[in-house]
């Protein structure tokens, strides 16, 4: 057996808390039985991963407490098939938003998978290239002829709708949740963005003209075609007054296709 395969068994093994025996080769601890050696080793690993996504979801983990989310992160790692396979905790939480839902105090915090969900997106976003501004010749194209333009949004941006003003709960954890939550949303829809323009990630809310026209946007290469379909969604839809918040703030990348 090969060096690589005698590392993936043993690790398969580690991570397999019903696994039965030992992996060919493995020679137990003196006075420590197999078993116990590997609950050892599953146990750090265990813990880990837990620091891991109490790193990549501090809202949910100052919303819910250590207890509570320590016993959420158990659960998601426990039937997490992906976990760790390859060493990188960078994914790690991708699939923990998914089962907040599923748990006792989704009841009383039913904005905990987006808040999570919007926190996964300042990760990502933490972790990418700043947004690079406009040239000048795609500023003249896109005044003069945008046939030949390409859109996208920035790298690493997100955009995400909440029925919870998820932006506000980043904005009140940011000051320490000085003041009582309030999660009351009179637009009914909350549209953010998650981006990194600079050093940081960012949160900002978007208008329905801003979440029309980059939803579109993350569809459509071509801005022009992306145009047409968000006027398609919105036909009150003011193009101009969303790219001029857009533009500046560094939402959006367009080219000219070259």
């Amino acid at each position: 057996m090969k060096l690589a395969d005698q590392q993936a068994a043993l690790a398969k093994w580690v991570l397999d808390a019903k696994a039965q025996g030992t992996p060919k080769g493995l020679a137990p601890l003196k006075d420590l039985d197999a078993g116990a050696g590997a609950n050892l080793y599953r146990d750090a690993i265990l813990e880990v991963e837990i620091r891991a996504l109490i790193i990549t979801f501090p809202i949910v983990y100052d919303l819910v407490g250590d207890r509570y989310f320590r016993a959420a992160a158990k659960q998601y790692l426990r039937g997490e098939d992906s976990r760790f396979r390859d060493g990188n905790l960078d994914k790690i939480g991708n699939g923990f938003p998914a089962i907040l839902p599923t748990l006792e105090a989704a009841e009383q915090t039913p904005y905990l998978a987006d808040v999570a969900r919007m926190e996964l997106a300042i990760d990502r976003a933490s972790g990418g290239l700043d947004a690079a501004p406009l040239d000048q010749e795609t500023l003249t194209a896109l005044s003069n002829d945008p046939s030949d333009l390409q859109c996208r949004l920035c790298p690493n941006a997100t955009i995400l709708q909440s029925q919870y003003p998820i932006d506000k709960i980043h904005a009140s954890w940011l000051e320490g949740f000085k003041e009582e939550l309030d999660i009351s949303n009179d637009s009914g829809t909350t549209s953010i963005i998650v981006w990194r323009p600079e050093d940081e990630a960012k949160v900002s809310r978007l208008s329905i003209d801003e979440w029309t026209l980059l939803s579109a946007i993350s569809t459509h290469h071509s801005f022009l075609k992306a145009v047409e379909s968000a006027s398609d969604q919105n036909p009150q839809i003011d193009v101009a007054s969303a790219l001029a918040n857009a533009i500046p703030s560094r939402w959006v990348e367009i080219t000219v296709n070259s």
